[in-house]
């Protein structure tokens, strides 16, 4: 759930706010009907099963980190609870890229693995991993 909000007085943003509106999909705006089941969705999930998804998140962080940090030129910053990892890249060790979002480009076509270039959050040789794959 999340808001988009658009400050825009002279209407310059106005094919930019149709394809915002387009992104969040037919609604733009809170979902009523989540938001009014969330309470009775948290309060009845047993706490087991969010002591397992925290275990899988640690483990995932864990095992990422070890692997990651073994890999010249690439540091994994630990997280502290979160569901991602960042992960800063010395981009002269890698020297095929310029960015952050070539890297990214590349890992994608070559090896199909999807996560965020850095620049997505003003945070430019970094990426961004998600830790919610199971290990299967």
């Amino acid at each position: 759930m999340g808001w988009v909000i658009v400050h825009d007085r002279e209407n310059r943003l106005a094919q930019a706010i149709v394809g915002l509106k387009n992104m969040c999909g037919r609604i733009l705006g809170s979902n009523s009907i989540v938001q009014g089941a969330l309470p009775d969705i948290l309060e009845k999930t047993p706490k087991s099963f969010f002591d397992s998804v925290i275990n899988v998140l640690s483990a995932n962080a864990r095992l990422a980190y070890r692997i990651l940090k073994k890999v010249r030129g690439l540091n994994p910053i630990m997280p502290d609870g979160a569901m991602y990892m960042m992960v800063g890249i010395d981009i002269e060790h890698f020297p095929a890229f310029k960015s952050d979002t070539q890297f990214v480009q590349e890992l994608v076509n070559e090896q199909s693995v999807f996560c965020l270039p850095g620049a997505c959050f003003e945070c430019p040789n970094f990426v961004r991993i998600i830790l919610t794959v199971p290990g299967d």
